[in-house]
């Protein structure tokens, strides 16, 4: 099971991409979500012929609230037109 929401900020940049997925562990609900949002990015990307970076990610093991938290500072931030 999962789902996926976006959030945009006012000048059309992507704000925040929440994904929530069932797995059997940590590891397979990490590249459960990554793959779920880097198509939908890959298909932006491609869509509005613009470089996409995620610059970083949070996740969250509800049942005992483990976090891992990734960063990435990558270039510029330019919105989808």
């Amino acid at each position: 099971m999962s789902t996926f929401r976006g959030e945009f900020h006012s000048d059309g940049t992507l704000a925040r991409a929440q994904v929530r997925v069932t797995a059997a562990n940590f590891a397979e609900a990490e590249r459960f979500a990554c793959d779920l949002v880097l198509a939908n990015l890959s298909w932006w990307s491609y869509r509005y012929d613009v470089a996409l970076d995620i610059k970083g990610y949070k996740l969250l093991e509800e049942k005992t609230e483990v976090r891992r938290l990734v960063f990435r500072f990558l270039g510029k931030s330019k919105p989808l037109t």
